[in-house]
């Protein structure tokens, strides 16, 4: 008696989760396994499309709230009779990038970002882009750089890059606009990156979310390293208001070259980068669907530094029904957003450990297990034009 009902259910459960599998339509139709190609394939930067694009999407959808990571700290079980400072300043140990979702529970973006926020059983990675693989599924391409005139070696080598040779660029050919470069910074320099990311950056005039909590505080790492979740730097972000101010301190020297020496390499333009949100994301730890469009000048990129263990990076569209892709991207990546690219949802559901650095001299214990643990996101941004000539 009991076989035929076992055997039904089996079925109706391989059924099931086939349906399920296809409708969050991660793009693997478009990616069918092939050699990387070595081509030029630059996107257009065409400042007329771009700021169309730009005018287009600026108000956002009806309905919806996602201007910036304004996801941080307002959390979906905020009761709306709860003022905005208690969502702004909770602080949660695990998902505290999980927090107000902007998206419908049955929209395309939603199922593929809980598919790989899932835990118990772990999801199945098999699908995810990886740029650093031997082989790159159809519909990737490794394009080189175009020649770059103007930036000396000793420009690089100051914020540890790798010298231009050496660099990799990747595109998907149904996301003109989107380019991964892949590992592109000296191996040795990571460390110092990371340490750089949680014991300058957190510091004063720059804001972080424990300073919501703590007056005046320093030494943010040393004292309170597992609730540092993000810094601002340069204009700072109000994730209550989703608005940049009319100004501010100016950033590092080193955020602003790496942000401009990566623009001008994709021949995208020359960047003047004056804001920076860092966040920290711990192993469990997620970023909802959102879009970056708090910028008053949309026209530049976005320009996205990886440190740390690696992330499921998710890209979707203007909607948020449209199809999703996944990549890795591992510490040392740069992920660039231009273009029609520049607003489009996307999501990290997901960390995964990836990488042990080994213990240096030159750097303390304490940085070195965090960065074996956690991953550091560095967002570079131009919130306004600076000059006639952009």
């Amino acid at each position: 008696m009991l076989l035929p009902i076992i055997t039904s259910l089996f079925r109706n459960f391989k059924s099931n989760w086939r349906v399920a599998r296809q409708s969050f339509s991660i793009n693997t139709k478009r990616f069918t396994m092939s050699a990387c190609v070595k081509q030029p394939s630059i996107a257009d930067s065409s400042s007329s499309s771009t700021m169309a694009a730009a005018d287009r999407h600026v108000d956002g959808d009806a309905g919806t709230k996602s201007d910036g990571d304004s996801s941080f700290y307002s959390r979906s079980d905020v009761s709306p009779k709860r003022d905005a400072s208690h969502s702004r300043d909770a602080i949660a140990e695990g998902d505290i990038y999980h927090s107000r979702s902007v998206s419908p529970a049955d929209s395309v973006f939603k199922r593929a970002f809980k598919f790989y926020k899932k835990r118990c059983p772990p999801p199945d990675l098999s699908e995810v882009v990886d740029f650093r693989a031997s082989s790159l599924p159809k519909g990737v391409i490794c394009a080189p750089l175009k020649e770059v005139q103007g930036i000396p070696m000793e420009a690089l080598s100051a914020v540890g890059l790798k010298p231009f040779s050496e660099w990799r660029l990747f595109e998907v050919l149904h996301r003109r606009g989107l380019f991964v470069l892949s590992d592109i910074f000296e191996p040795s320099r990571h460390l110092e990156w990371i340490a750089r990311c949680l014991t300058v950056y957190p510091e004063a005039p720059n804001k972080t979310n424990v300073g919501l909590h703590i007056p005046d505080v320093s030494q943010v790492f040393l004292n309170h390293a597992s609730k540092l979740r993000w810094a601002t730097l340069g204009y700072h972000y109000d994730w209550t208001t989703k608005v940049y101010p009319s100004s501010g301190e100016p950033l590092p020297s080193e955020l602003v070259t790496v942000a401009d020496i990566i623009s001008r390499a994709l021949g995208i333009g020359a960047m003047q980068a004056d804001a920076t949100i860092i966040n920290y994301y711990p192993p469990k730890s997620t970023l909802s669907p959102h879009i970056d469009r708090s910028e008053r000048f949309l026209i530049r990129p976005l320009i996205s530094l990886s440190f740390g263990q690696s992330a499921v990076y998710l890209s979707g569209g203007t909607s948020l029904d449209d199809p999703v892709d996944a990549f890795f991207l591992h510490s040392g990546d740069v992920l660039v957003m231009h273009a029609k690219q520049r607003l489009v949802y996307h999501a990290v559901p997901h960390i995964e450990k990836t990488r042990n650095f080994e213990l240096s001299a030159a750097i303390p214990r304490e940085i070195v297990e965090y960065a074996n643990k956690n991953r550091i996101n560095v967002t570079i941004r131009q919130v306004d034009r600076h000059c006639e000539s952009e």
